[in-house]
């Protein structure tokens, strides 16, 4: 079936069963950026809304160019291995200039870290605590 055969809006979420389109279903290709609506993928959408780990008297030093891995025991509990970890830092403070959270993937059930990395040369120090909000896409 192609989409010269459907009417608009002939299928919608509330018409399709839980899992009734997954990725076995769509052939290679099928889904472009060019087909995707704005606002249709967001992180939310992605990974829910979230678990926020916060550690208020942490303080985090990540080497030059290198990355320091951050245990969140509260986001382990919800994931399986390989399962996609995307973390926001969301304290007040912010992360000083330099430093970036990248995506992870869980290395077995049941554990979570995230990485905070330095992409610049000397060491840099965070201090006053850390808070992020760790979004799991399913694997």
């Amino acid at each position: 079936m192609t989409t010269d055969h459907l009417a608009d809006g002939a299928v919608t979420q509330a018409k399709l069963a839980g899992d009734a389109v997954g990725a076995q279903q769509l052939q290679n290709g099928a889904v472009q950026a060019g087909k995707i609506a704005d606002g249709a993928v967001t992180l939310t959408k992605m990974g829910g809304p979230g678990i926020v780990y916060s550690d208020p008297g942490a303080t985090l030093t990540v080497g030059a160019q290198s990355c320091a891995s951050i245990n969140v025991p509260s986001v382990g509990q919800n994931v399986n291995r390989g399962d996609l970890l995307i973390a926001s830092y969301v304290g007040s403070a912010g992360l000083p200039s330099g430093l970036y959270v990248p995506l992870t993937t869980a290395r077995d059930d049941g554990v979570a870290q995230i990485l905070v990395c330095n992409h610049i040369g000397p060491a840099i120090t965070h201090s006053g605590g850390i808070e992020f909000r760790v979004r799991i896409v399913k694997g």
